[in-house]
């Protein structure tokens, strides 16, 4: 009595916090039944610090598979407000205006996206910089048996005694 439900829904285009060019969904579980997740994005594609969505109790967040090609979050709010003035005379100092009720975060995803936890990513960010050590390696390698070919071959037969031979030849 005197107070009512109001529900406000609001969209916005989120990106995927592990960077521009990676489709990937990142969040982070919530106490230990793994219903509760922490998503984290990024509201524009070179935005430095990542947003997550809110832990509480009166907030609820999950994901779907978008029909569109880019990703977007809707958030519905539901919040106390006073019917009119009276009634906010009346309440007045009892903090019910705009009181959360309830919050549904949905984070729509495009397929494609690979859903990871915080720690997955991680390891897998490791394992990259591992590869990727191990292909520079592998190039270092490739390189100095490449030249230590062309040194073998330039000592049995030197380039300028096959200048010489072609020039002679002709």
């Amino acid at each position: 009595m005197g107070n009512e439900k109001v529900t406000i829904t609001k969209s916005q285009r989120i990106y995927s916090a592990a960077g521009k060019n990676l489709p990937i969904n990142l969040y982070q579980p919530v106490g230990t039944s793994g219903k509760d997740n922490v998503f984290i994005y990024k509201t524009t594609p070179n935005q430095g610090k990542t947003i997550h969505t809110q832990a509480n109790e009166r907030t609820y967040s999950q994901t779907k598979i978008s029909t569109t090609n880019t990703a977007y979050l809707t958030t519905t709010e539901t919040r106390w407000r006073y019917q009119n003035g009276f009634y906010k005379f009346l309440f007045i100092g009892t903090g019910m205006q705009n009181k959360l009720i309830h919050r549904t975060n949905t984070l729509y995803y495009p397929k494609g996206y690979v859903r990871l936890t915080v720690k997955q990513a991680n390891q897998l960010k490791k394992r990259m910089n591992n590869s990727n050590q191990t292909t520079s390696a592998l190039k270092q390698q490739m390189t100095t048996y490449v030249q230590q070919k062309v040194a073998a071959a330039n000592t049995r037969d030197p380039p300028e005694n096959k200048a010489n031979q072609s020039t002679s030849a002709a």
